[in-house]
């Protein structure tokens, strides 16, 4: 099984040191990529292009994974953990995307571009943005994101890619996690995965990522 990071390097590589520990933890022999910047022990796919929003920017490493390796892959985040409930499976939705005024600008372009392209070529605009670890397909990518203006214009590639390939989704809830260490250990069992807000990055739970 792939599984991939596109990945800036920021403060002192914690988090997707002991996100990858954990992914090998449940599958030892699984081939780990990260594109961006270099992760010690695990392949790397260099990418030094400058975007002007981080949704771009993520979305050209993706793309820029997708022409080197072909077939399924776990698209991660640095922040992602997953546990023994785990299932590349599962997808998880969450209402409808809305371009909510409380959240930070990048944030509402991404979610105003993604419904105007999704309403434009008649697909459901489900939100799929729930901070989980999603299996996809590199030609699907490749498909959907070399037709798409994203280098100028930042959008939801989860949301775009399960509506424009469906799935079966099951209704579920963000599982980006704030401080509670119980909470992150009800998300292993209910879902089999959650993601590390950096307030959540406390000396206690520091310590129980790393003792997991």
């Amino acid at each position: 099984m792939y599984f991939v990071y596109p990945y800036k390097k920021k403060g002192d590589d914690f988090l997707i040191y002991q996100s990858i520990k954990w992914v090998k933890k449940l599958y030892p022999d699984a081939d780990i990529f990260v594109i961006g910047d270099p992760i010690n022990g695990v392949n790397y796919i260099p990418h030094k292009k400058n975007f002007k929003n981080r949704g771009s920017d993520v979305t050209d490493k993706i793309v820029t994974y997708c022409r080197s390796i072909k077939g399924k892959f776990i698209y991660m985040n640095d922040d992602f953990f997953i546990g023994n409930q785990f299932n590349p499976e599962r997808v998880l939705s969450n209402g409808l995307i809305n371009v909510n005024p409380d959240h930070a600008p990048t944030y509402q372009e991404a979610s105003k571009n993604t419904i105007e392209f999704l309403v434009e070529y008649h697909h459901p605009i489900i939100n799929y943005e729930c901070h989980q670890p999603m299996m996809m397909d590199a030609d699907l990518v490749l498909d959907l994101f070399e037709g798409i203006n994203y280098h100028d214009h930042n959008h939801f590639i989860k949301s775009m890619y399960f509506n424009v390939y469906p799935h079966v989704t099951t209704h579920g809830e963000n599982l980006k996690i704030k401080s509670s260490q119980a909470v992150a250990k009800e998300l292993l069992i209910r879902y089999g995965s959650f993601s590390a807000s950096d307030t959540f990055l406390t000396h206690y739970n520091r310590q129980w990522i790393s003792m997991y």
